[in-house]
């Protein structure tokens, strides 16, 4: 009887650890099935976030440039002239600014009517009604009397009222702000303050952190920890060349070494870039001639000379980013429409374009390396090129990166990669042209599209969709805000030459427009040699 008695336990315990191993099984199976299903939902939505940052950036920057056109033909109107005559391009304006979260309609607070971003969030981070005692919201009809890009329609800041590169008979319209307005006397410096400190600013009103215009704006908002860095700002800007990728330079023995006196050259200049118009791409040369582009052309800005808008012609193109070799002479361009990069002879007595790369895929963010060679990102494949002196080009990555956008060398040799869809800020270490690690060296939002390093590390990045500059620390931790309100923010360059080298110029849908941090200068980049 005991005898039996043990089988039977024995097989009912087998039974039972065979129902628990189907169970576990079963389990695993369905946490299995669940993940699966995750995964593909998370390739979907990957997939439709490519075509919508796609579509947004070709949205966009047609838009920017119509605005633009816009505000130039009715820069020449009589500014008594009715209201709906200029309603086309405050209509573009509203556009664009419903992409960047801001209401298209304005409010009214303490008796001054502003714009306010519709976001919660962004009202929470701005602060722009804190010290309102009666916010109240205006309607159509009151909204359409106020300048669209104005900060306040009683009473300008003073800084506007007395501007002093402003002729007296100046044509330009009220709601077009002046995009050389030089930063006050007494301008508070560029200080991110500790994280628990409140949201602050020192604009004089409301709006004026929403201002396009080229004054600094000093408002720090912490969105991490700021980390010291232990550079002394006042030394010598690093080198790139000390620190470039493991790449084989392009043979050109009769090329001249850069010198350290052109390196560190810089200027006091200012130039006036209010005659500029809607751009993408920007590059300053070692003089400090600014080149920029433009809808079927690029612009060119010289030192003490006015914009030439349509210095060279890339006809029948839309023209991104833009990239200089100053030993070469040459000027790079990159055109989505035509797939193709395209090369400028500078020193030839009549400048023209010639197709360098034909196919380059969407050619958007465009750098020279510190081997000399032409780096660019395709938008639409997202993969990373390189391309030598004789136009042989070599892809770079080993998989794509999702909306590829800017690109720039690092100080530690770095190739740096925006996403314009993810916010992911890549880091690439470049072994013989070819990726050989990739990390994550910070991450933004607001459809990131350029990015510039100064020379204290730090990283400065346009959100395209936002309308933000932001800034993230040499570790990566950011980012701080340092500027709102800008119109399709997308490359932006540090002077050099006859301008200030602790300027940032920045390619925006209403032109250019300048950022006088007076913080830290630019690193010393091959092209400013």
């Amino acid at each position: 009887m005991a005898v039996l008695y043990e089988r039977r336990k024995v097989a009912a315990l087998r039974t039972i650890a065979a129902l628990d191993e189907e169970r576990r099984r079963a389990e695993a199976g369905r946490i299995r099935a669940a993940a699966d299903a995750e995964v593909a939902r998370a390739e979907r939505l990957a997939s439709l976030g490519r075509i919508a940052a796609a579509a947004a950036h070709e949205i966009n920057n047609p838009l920017a440039f119509v605005t633009a056109g816009l505000e130039h033909a009715l820069g020449g109107l009589d500014p008594a002239a009715p209201s709906d005559v200029r309603r086309p391009g405050r209509a573009g304006r509203r556009a664009s600014r419903r992409r960047m979260g801001v209401d298209p309609y304005a409010a009214r607070c303490d008796g001054r009517a502003v714009h306010r971003p519709s976001s919660p969030w962004l009202l929470s981070v701005v602060g722009l009604f804190a010290a309102c005692s009666d916010p109240a919201p205006l309607g159509p009809a009151e909204d359409a009397a106020m300048p669209v890009d104005g900060a306040v329609v009683d009473t300008p800041p003073a800084d506007v009222a007395s501007e002093p590169d402003a002729p007296a008979d100046a044509t330009t319209p009220p709601d077009v702000p002046p995009a050389d307005r030089p930063a006050p006397a007494d301008a508070p410096p560029d200080v991110t303050p500790p994280r628990d400190a409140p949201v602050t600013t020192d604009a004089p009103g409301p709006m004026d952190v929403l201002a396009v215009t080229d004054r600094p704006v000093a408002m720090d908002v912490p969105v991490a920890m700021d980390v010291p860095v232990a550079i002394d700002a006042a030394a010598d800007r690093p080198t790139l060349a000390d620190v470039a990728p493991d790449v084989t330079p392009d043979a050109s023995p009769d090329l001249p070494a850069p010198t350290d006196a052109s390196a560190a050259r810089c200027g006091t200049a200012r130039p006036d870039l209010s005659a500029t118009r809607g751009s993408e791409g920007i590059v300053i040369g070692p003089d400090g001639t600014i080149y920029y582009s433009q809808p079927s052309a690029v612009g060119r800005i010289r030192p003490g000379a006015a914009p030439q808008n349509s210095w060279v012609a890339i006809a029948g193109s839309t023209v991104w980013g833009l990239a200089l070799d100053s030993v070469r002479n040459r000027l790079y361009v990159g055109s989505p429409t035509t797939r193709s990069l395209y090369v400028v002879d500078l020193a030839a007595a009549t400048p023209t374009s010639q197709v360098f790369v034909a196919g380059a895929g969407s050619p958007n963010g465009l750098t020279l390396g510190p081997d000399g060679a032409l780096w660019y990102t395709d938008f639409s494949g997202g993969h990373v090129y390189r391309v030598d002196a004789a136009g042989v080009r070599t892809q770079v990555t080993m998989t794509a990166i999702a909306s590829a956008n800017g690109l720039r060398f690092g100080a530690d040799g770095g190739l740096y990669v925006l996403s314009y869809t993810t916010g992911i800020v890549h880091r690439l270490t470049v072994t013989a042209g070819r990726e050989s690690e990739r990390s994550t060296f910070g991450r933004v939002s607001g459809s990131p599209d350029g990015l510039m390093f100064d020379a204290r590390g730090r990283l400065y990045i346009t959100g395209n969709g936002s309308g933000e500059l932001l800034r993230l620390e040499a570790d990566g931790t950011g980012p701080t805000i340092l500027r709102l309100g800008l119109s399709a923010a997308a490359n932006l360059e540090f002077g050099t030459g006859a301008l200030r080298c602790d300027d940032l110029y920045l390619a925006t849908g209403n032109g250019l427009v300048r950022y006088e941090m007076a913080d830290a200068p630019g690193p010393d980049l091959p092209w400013h040699r």
